[in-house]
């Protein structure tokens, strides 16, 4: 099977048959998957799209990660519906690897809290940036244009793939050069709550960087896509535990449930979480609720 027909069966066969929000109106998903091969066909000019709850993206055809929130609401559900649910206006929430700005425009413009984006890669910052601005929340996020490692300088950044651009060999011709900061040089004192770090690889190295960060009393909840060597011991060893979100129910479990989550979830002081979590504001998308 050809690539491009790989990826059209796999995204409404496979994908949107079985993802959890999206399979509960599967003929809403289905038409909003061929309604957006038909508008980006022959215009691969950035789309403003509806969004969550008021929010609103701008996307082009081909960044993934974006595209798959129209298609299902909430491209990584239990990830996403975490935040929405557990955020309040005026928290302040790290977005590490902020990508084109999904958990951005969701802890900002459907939550309410305070973002320190942090994006690198000067490709993804112009989507960033656009996505920001159509949501009207300039005044509530801080974008810092630099990488988060285990210390200070600088280093060399893949460009030209889009949502998975990560630190470089120091040789390789084609990557860019990047500032470095540590999260606890960037965060600290900041008033963090919760943070999400997505870095393609590099989670050993942003947790090297966050020791005193995680240390901080206010700090709740951190999500991390992968959990290198070392990373769960540094985040276990500050009070936090590992726990499975479930947002039909908004409880926090010990084991997984049947639900599939992109990344990892760490709690400390479960009780303020889940009472967070139980008195939320529901999440809407068409006929989706959450």
């Amino acid at each position: 099977m050809p690539g491009k027909l790989r990826q059209v069966w796999r995204n409404i066969a496979v994908y949107a048959w079985n993802h959890p929000w999206a399979k509960r109106d599967r003929l809403g998903t289905y038409l909003r998957i061929l309604g957006w091969q038909l508008r980006t066909a022959f215009d691969r000019t950035p789309q403003e799209v509806a969004w969550v709850n008021g929010a609103r993206l701008c996307v082009k055809k081909g960044q993934a990660g974006l595209t798959g929130n129209i298609y299902y609401g909430l491209h990584e559900f239990i990830d996403m519906a975490f935040f929405c649910h557990f955020l309040r206006p005026g928290d302040v929430f790290a977005d590490i690897g902020a990508n084109g700005g999904s958990y951005t425009v969701l802890a900002a413009k459907v939550a309410g809290a305070h973002v320190h984006a942090f994006e690198p890669a000067k490709e993804t910052q112009g989507t960033l940036n656009a996505n920001i601005a159509l949501n009207g929340i300039a005044d509530q996020v801080e974008l810092h244009p630099v990488a988060l490692g285990r210390e200070e300088g600088e280093r060399r950044f893949t460009v030209g793939r889009d949502a998975t651009n990560c630190f470089a060999e120091n040789d390789d011709p084609s990557a860019s050069l990047v500032s470095v900061q540590t999260a606890d040089s960037a965060l600290c004192d900041k008033g963090v709550v919760a943070m999400k770090v997505d870095v393609e690889l590099a989670e050993d190295q942003v947790f090297a960087g966050a020791r005193n960060l995680l240390q901080e009393p206010q700090l709740a909840a951190i999500e991390v896509e992968t959990l290198m060597d070392g990373v769960r011991e540094v985040i276990e060893d500050a009070g936090f535990s590992e726990r499975w979100y479930d947002p039909d129910v908004r409880d926090l479990r010990a084991a997984p449930g049947q639900h599939r989550s992109h990344n990892h979830l760490f709690v400390r002081n479960e009780d303020l979480v889940l009472n967070r979590l139980r008195t939320a504001e529901s999440l809407h998308y068409g006929k989706l609720t959450a």
